[in-house]
């Protein structure tokens, strides 16, 4: 529900990011001064969407590991991304929003957002997940090998369980922006930046 309100229904909901303009500040890398390694720049783009990739290991590795699976994929279709802040003064109820967005589409003046939600990287750490990480160091061999299959199909079972609530709060959206914002798995993410890149 927490990512839905602060990320999701922000691009969907009437008058949210997406299929309006926006002011995105930018960081970027400057090597020429080692002591200003970040010079902001900003400009107003139409943010079309907002792309919600599932953790490609199914929450089996971190979220750092995740995302260079992510860059990968972008990089084998040319897609770069840069971090990027909707600002306040254009954001639906004055709350920005922190995200990658695609290069290409800033220079154009329509861009979309890619992101790969932190928010359930926590669900390793649940209650559930404690007690069977204590549990598979008390045994070796096929035993623990069973526990750590246990565990894959618990992480397995919680993430489903978010992206069915995230849909299903995205649904609850009167007036949505239907085209605003897509819910994919890695092994899709191609089908949907077809869409998206111009």
């Amino acid at each position: 529900m927490g990512y839905h309100i602060n990320a999701v229904r922000r691009f969907i909901e009437p008058g949210g990011y997406s299929g309006r303009e926006c002011t995105l500040t930018i960081e970027q890398r400057r090597l020429s001064r080692p002591m200003d390694i970040f010079k902001p720049r900003s400009k107003v783009v139409e943010v079309e969407a907002l792309v919600v990739v599932e953790p490609p290991s199914l929450l089996k590795k971190t979220w750092g590991e995740d995302w260079k699976e992510v860059q990968r994929m972008l990089a084998v279709r040319s897609i770069e991304v840069e971090r990027g802040s909707i600002d306040l003064a254009g954001a639906p109820a004055r709350r920005g929003f922190s995200g990658w967005f695609y290069s290409g589409g800033i220079r154009k003046g329509t861009t979309f957002c890619i992101d790969l939600p932190t928010t359930v990287y926590p669900l390793k750490e649940s209650p559930r997940m404690s007690r069977l990480a204590k549990l598979r160091g008390a045994f070796s061999g096929p035993q623990r090998e069973i526990i750590e299959e246990f565990e894959g199909r618990a992480l397995e079972r919680m993430l489903t369980s978010f992206r069915h609530n995230l849909l299903y709060h995205v649904g609850q959206v009167q007036d949505r922006r239907e085209d605003g914002y897509y819910y994919t798995k890695l092994r899709d993410l191609g089908d949907v930046l077809s869409r998206l890149v111009r």
